[in-house]
């Protein structure tokens, strides 16, 4: 059995267990989802079981139909960069660069209405880019591994994730958090290239380098709907 598979282009962690009967899927603090199941079941038998349900369970995980903030990219609307909110300015006229954020605010184009999502999709990337570019060497140095490659997409129902082909991806939604978050998310995904999976001695690992790990962890959970654009 593999550590994870794939079912409808989400990646689950599998968790077999001999004392379970039943299949349960679920997601972690840090948005990642995992399957739990019984001895004995294989890749094949459980795509069969839950490929019919399985976006239904999970939007029940993801609790769809709670208030979430949706933007409308309105004046002095607040976008979230780096933990702190700053304000959204609609220019009057058409500028280069179309957006950018300058003297505590968001500052956009009067000529990309309807593109604003894409806009900031971009900026925010290439803002997380440059700080993974940064960051990410140092921690490399300090566990002694060396991905691959690294990735950024926007992903909605993952923070990160570890192939076991030494690829990293990190969601352009850490674009959006205090950079303590992002540095505990860049260490976790770090830490499964020496643990692919989410065992005590993978944990044991997260806690040598970041000792407050579980604070992190919960903030993140805690405040994952705020960071949408």
């Amino acid at each position: 059995m593999a550590d994870k598979i794939s079912i409808k282009n989400i990646t689950f962690e599998v968790r077999p267990n001999p004392r379970r009967k039943y299949i349960a899927v679920g997601v972690d603090y840090d948005g990642s989802y995992y399957i739990k199941c019984p001895l004995g079941f294989d890749e094949k038998m459980l795509k069969q079981t839950l490929f019919a349900q399985i976006e239904e369970f999970i939007a029940k995980l993801e609790g769809k139909g709670k208030t979430s903030p949706v933007h409308k990219y309105l004046q002095g609307e607040l976008f979230f960069f780096k933990g702190e909110r700053f304000p959204l300015i609609r220019c009057s006229e058409k500028t280069t660069p179309q957006l950018e954020l300058k003297n505590g605010a968001f500052y956009i184009a009067s000529d990309t209405e309807g593109r604003e999502f894409e806009l900031f999709e971009r900026w925010y990337s290439r803002s997380l880019y440059n700080d993974i570019k940064e960051i990410l060497p140092f921690w490399t140095k300090k566990l002694e591994v060396s991905p691959l490659r690294v990735y950024i997409k926007t992903v909605k129902t993952l923070w990160g994730s570890c192939s076991s082909k030494s690829s990293i991806t990190f969601s352009t939604r850490l674009a959006l958090v205090p950079p303590s978050l992002l540095e505990y998310v860049i260490v976790h995904e770090l830490c499964h290239m020496k643990e692919m999976n989410h065992s005590s001695n993978f944990w044991l690992e997260v806690e040598k380098h970041i000792p407050d790990y579980a604070y992190r962890r919960s903030e993140l959970k805690k405040n994952s709907s705020l960071y949408v654009w």
